[in-house]
């Protein structure tokens, strides 16, 4: 009898939002350049990730990266987070699910039971430009933190997720402690550095967000579209409220 294809992975269903509108506005570079950089990002070897895999087909990508002692969860929130950031920056909005469990994932081919759990919270409870997070991923990914770099790490490792209004939990993109290459310039002091403060931090980050809601406004006929752009600007104005941020950072 043969051995089981899969091993312990935790996996990201990640589908790119408006696709064919993306298509019918002759804005195919920027699809074939957002799938691009998915694959160049795993080739990258995110945080030294032997065992991440990436597959990009049609308007979807899945990610996908051990579990191992562990790790494997932080790993694979923060890439799930990075990825989504880079395509934010691309004007691509994005909508996803997380699952873990017993999953296949080698030379493109993926199956098994996380992607069926990924899956089905992208296609049926998502709904809006969320990454929706199963509370056995955050439990593991808190937990991990915490028995490696104490106590202290518990609240900084909880940040990057939030309860949103209909109970569903997803990644907390916005949230200073999620991995994003985003920032706002900022010289260096003399003698100092560049460290970013979080609120900092966040202001890029709406930056960013403001700047590809304008670039991917749909017709005034499309209602369902308009609803996943207003959840965006609540998320955001949301956010920025708790941190202090003025909402003209949104205009």
């Amino acid at each position: 009898m043969d051995s089981s294809p899969y091993t312990n992975r935790v996996v990201a269903f990640i589908d790119i939002l408006g696709f064919k509108e993306l298509i019918l506005r002759d804005r195919e570079s920027e699809v074939f350049a957002a799938l691009k950089l998915a694959k160049e990002s795993e080739a990258g070897q995110f945080h030294n990730a032997p065992k991440m895999r990436l597959t990009a087909f049609s308007d979807s990508i899945v990610i996908s990266d051990e579990v191992g002692d562990g790790f494997g969860y932080v790993r694979l929130l923060h890439f799930t987070s990075y990825l989504v950031w880079q395509l934010l920056e691309m004007g691509v909005l994005t909508r996803g699910g997380i699952g873990h469990g017993r999953l296949h994932h080698e030379n493109g081919i993926v199956f098994g039971p996380a992607l069926i759990e990924a899956y089905e919270l992208e296609s049926k409870q998502a709904i809006y430009p969320r990454i929706l997070v199963p509370e056995g991923v955050r439990d593991a990914h808190i937990g991990w933190e915490v028995a490696t770099r104490g106590d202290s790490a518990r609240a900084p490792a909880d940040s990057i997720f939030r309860r949103d209004f209909d109970g569903n939990l997803h990644l907390h993109i916005l949230s200073p402690w999620a991995h994003a290459n985003i920032y706002s310039k900022k010289p260096h002091t003399p003698g100092g550095g560049t460290g970013y403060s979080g609120q900092e931090i966040l202001g890029a980050r709406a930056a960013c967000l403001v700047g590809a809601l304008k670039r991917n406004q749909p017709p005034a006929a499309h209602a369902s579209a308009w609803t996943k752009h207003r959840w965006f600007q609540n998320y955001l104005h949301e956010t920025l409220r708790i941190y202090g941020l003025p909402a003209q950072l949104t205009d």
